[in-house]
This record gives structure tokens, C-alpha cells and sequence, in this order.
């Protein structure tokens, strides 16, 4: 499924930086990254109704942080061996059982 896919591709990518800047990898750094993350896409979504800095709201760069909330997600689950798709399957059975949708 796709997550796997982008799981992968995006440790390659973060792999090839780290490996060129002599980074050791560590899963509690890639967890303050998406705080970090969170923090920037918060503050996008703000900016759709409460721009008091006039930067304007960008939904591309909403998109981009959206995305590196996302990679950052997918850089953990695969740092502690999470298949995703499994877990995301299981939700949605979860889901649909509790709120009796099936």
C-alpha cells in the first residue's frame, strides 16, 4: 500500500542527509521534529482567520506542512517497526464497529 511505499522512500531520504552530515539517526529527535512540525502547520492553519502577523494565508505552504507532519509520522512508525497498514486497517475496522457503521 502506499504508506509502506512513502515510509521507505522517505528513510532513504533522511538516511542519504544524515550518512552526507555525518548524523546519527535517533528516533527521539525525528519525535521533536514533528513537535517542531506541528508547530509550523498550527501556525498556518491560524493564519487562515487570525493572520496578526499579515504573512498571509498560503494553503500551498499549508500543504508542505502538512506533508513534513505527515513524513515526520511515517519516520517514527518506521524507527519503531510500526506497520502502518495494518494499524491503519485495524482503525478503520475499530471505527466502524464502534459508531455502528457497518
Amino acid at each position: 500500500m502506499l504508506k509502506k511505499d512513502m515510509q521507505k522512500i522517505f528513510w532513504k531520504v533522511c538516511d542519504d542527509y544524515n550518512k552526507k552530515h555525518n548524523i546519527k539517526h535517533d528516533p527521539k529527535t525525528t519525535f521533536h521534529h514533528l513537535i517542531e512540525e506541528v508547530g509550523e502547520l498550527a501556525r498556518e492553519i491560524t493564519k487562515e482567520t487570525n493572520d496578526w502577523r499579515k504573512e498571509g494565508f498560503d494553503k500551498q505552504k499549508l500543504a508542505n506542512e502538512i506533508n513534513d507532519v505527515i513524513c515526520q509520522c511515517l519516520l517514527l512508525a518506521f524507527d519503531y517497526e510500526i506497520d502502518l497498514d495494518e494499524v491503519f486497517e485495524r482503525k478503520i475496522k475499530e471505527w466502524r464497529e464502534r459508531w455502528s457503521l457497518d
